[in-house]
């Protein structure tokens, strides 16, 4: 009993701890000046950069957000909405706060959820230096922290984990983090955290102590970040510590019970912090944020995601590294893994389990944050930077022996065998790949006016479908009511094909949002769409287009009531189809190959520790 009592009274005590000084560290930098020349210049160069700005053009127009969010998928561009929120957070500009005012504000009455740490670092910054020269500084911080980890590395494990480890750095764009103090912190905490380990290694070993240390990781990641890519603060030191740790803690089954132990201390960190965050914010602020933290929770979960939104969710996040410079680099880690393994053969890995498990960590977190990696991937992208800087540790264990050249045919035709089954079931896998694609003609030049829908007037057109998987629509309808519902009908011929409605007050007055379809029709076959509003209690207006500039295939001699009109429907069309681009193709052909083939070596390794244990209990026998 003690054994199980004394752990849990220290993580408990750890997490108190950490509550009451996260607590008062928010309080006293909110008890601080604000400089009123900083201030001014730092939003006004925030103003300059736009919304969304894409590194290194700084400044883009807002427009330009939709580009790389939508189709691109650059790894450079950060979030300045969130910006804005983290910058007024932190910037609260009442002079002279006495210690309970400072006290509730350190809850912060907007995104109560969130513990917003980083007021205690960037506050008091701020009074010697505005956001553009603070942006200065944590670029230099951050390569700093950079070079300074990867000379430990080179120290401890040579050129190979050096090596692995700033493909790790350049997989998350670094460049970025520096100037976004929306995702730098998740980075220094790693880095800290791995250097923290090297200075104090004997000491961390000892006692389940690395359950303590990870549980402290998890605290501080809740305290400073914003939700971005959490799981990195995790995965990169526990990464490291496998890599490293001497006395064979991460070998064969011990590495699986020392890795579910590390995971737990930091979930034990992470989460408890974030649950105690809504127990002092809701005793200080007299009110609830349980019920907004839970309903957000249940919404980042994915509890409105299909399935196939899931999966998509995962494919958006990978499409980041289809970035050429990622690519390359990845591309060319696995052609020396197949070179080196053809000369000198593979190694099985002891540590297979510990590695595999910090691997599959971001397919974990991406199942359980199913909604934030679907609708944030501009970011979220970072926590798959893990299971790749994995599969390259992976790669290193295999051929990290100093055998001698390969001879005999049979040692070049079973690797080359073996290589070409892999290829054939990576291009499989590429070529059932399908993903989303949205058309919209909200861009027309020609103009939209809006027409008010009498009761009973229903919206029409002739509808095209491009694709066979139609899985959203919007149609430009507009209305304050509160009640009644949206209904929209497809029919072939004189049939009813599909049906959905939708609540007027769920659309926020403007229906300009996708709503969710599972519709499946023929390709170039015309069918009649109708769209009417039922059961309102305001006036419904339609907007069509002016002239005639016709951006959508689907639509065609639209109509309102009896009269028609020359143009088109303000509309959109989400579909589900195979991906367009060779070039994905090609990335995705690669990636899958690279998961098959390390993922099957890392089952070769794992099948020969159960199979030379199995073989060392039957000769005792």
């Amino acid at each position: 009993m003690k054994k199980i009592l004394t752990p849990l009274i220290r993580i408990l005590s750890i997490i108190i701890i950490c509550t009451l000084f996260f607590t008062l560290m928010n309080t006293l930098a909110f008890m601080l000046p604000v400089s009123e020349k900083n201030y001014a210049h730092s939003f006004d160069f925030i103003e300059k950069e736009g919304w969304c700005p894409q590194f290194p053009l700084i400044g883009s127009a807002e427009a330009d957000y939709f580009a790389p969010y939508q189709k691109n998928y650059t790894p450079l561009v950060f979030d300045n909405s969130t910006m804005r929120v983290v910058l007024q957070t932190a910037f609260e500009r009442r002079e002279g706060m006495h210690f309970p005012e400072a006290l509730k504000k350190a809850m912060v009455p907007s995104y109560t959820r969130y513990w917003h740490g980083y007021v205690s670092i960037l506050r008091p910054i701020m009074i010697l230096f505005d956001y553009e020269k603070m942006q200065i500084l944590n670029s230099f911080l951050v390569f700093a922290l950079a070079a300074l980890v990867a000379c430990v590395f080179y120290k401890n494990g040579g050129m190979g984990k050096a090596l692995m480890y700033l493909t790790s750095v350049i997989l998350i764009s670094p460049m970025l983090i520096g100037i976004c103090f929306q995702y730098t912190w998740v980075f220094h905490i790693a880095q800290l955290a791995i250097l923290i380990y090297f200075k104090n290694r004997d000491y961390l070993s000892r006692n389940d102590r690395i359950i303590y240390f990870f549980l402290i990781i998890g605290a501080v990641t809740v305290y400073l970040d914003f939700l971005t890519y959490p799981l990195y603060t995790w995965a990169l030191p526990m990464l490291t510590i496998i890599l490293f740790e001497k006395d064979g803690e991460y070998v064969g089954k011990k590495g699986f019970v020392n890795v579910l132990k590390a995971a737990g201390g930091w979930i034990a960190g992470y989460f408890g912090l974030w649950l105690c965050k809504w127990i002092i914010g809701s005793a200080i602020l007299g009110q609830n944020l349980f019920s907004d933290a839970f309903s957000q929770a249940s919404l980042r979960m994915g509890e409105l995601l299909t399935f196939k939104d899931k999966v998509f969710g995962w494919y958006q996040n990978w499409k980041h590294y289809s970035y050429e410079l990622f690519a390359v680099i990845l591309a060319a880690w696995l052609v020396w893994w197949i070179v080196s393994g053809i000369r000198k053969g593979y190694e099985k890995s002891t540590r297979a389990i510990a590695l595999s498990m910090v691997a599959l960590s971001p397919a974990v977190w991406y199942a359980v944050l199913a909604d934030h990696a679907y609708y944030h991937h501009i970011f979220t992208f970072r926590t798959l930077s893990i299971m790749f800087t994995a599969g390259i540790a992976l790669m290193l264990d295999s051929v990290s022996g100093e055998k001698k050249l390969r001879k005999g045919l049979k040692s070049f035709v079973i690797p080359g065998c073996v290589s070409l089954v892999i290829a054939a079931a990576a291009i499989a896998l590429t070529l059932i790949s399908r993903e989303y694609d949205e058309l919209s003609n909200k861009e027309s030049t020609a103009g939209y006016e809006i027409v008010q829908m009498e009761d009973g007037e229903i919206l029409e057109f002739d509808f095209v479908p491009s694709f066979r998987e139609l899985t959203g629509i919007c149609v430009g309808l507009q209305s304050e009511s509160s009640k009644g519902d949206y209904v929209y009908e497809v029919y072939d011929g004189s049939s009813l094909v599909y049906t959905l409605a939708t609540p007027i007050g769920s659309l926020k007055g403007y229906n300009y949002y996708l709503i969710r379809a599972d519709w499946k029709l023929e390709p170039g076959k015309t069918y009649h769409f109708t769209a009417r509003a039922e059961g309102n209690d305001a006036p419904v207006n339609a907007y069509v287009s002016s002239g005639g500039s016709k951006m959508l295939n689907e639509i065609h001699n639209p109509a309102i009531g009896q009269k028609s009109y020359p143009g088109e429907v303000l509309a959109g069309f989400a579909y589900w189809y195979r991906a367009p681009s060779r070039y994905i193709k090609a990335c995705l052909a690669t990636f899958w190959f690279g998961v098959l083939a390390v993922g099957g070596y890392a089952v070769w390794s794992i099948w020969g520790m159960f199979k030379g244990s199995k073989n060392k209990k039957d000769k005792i026998s």
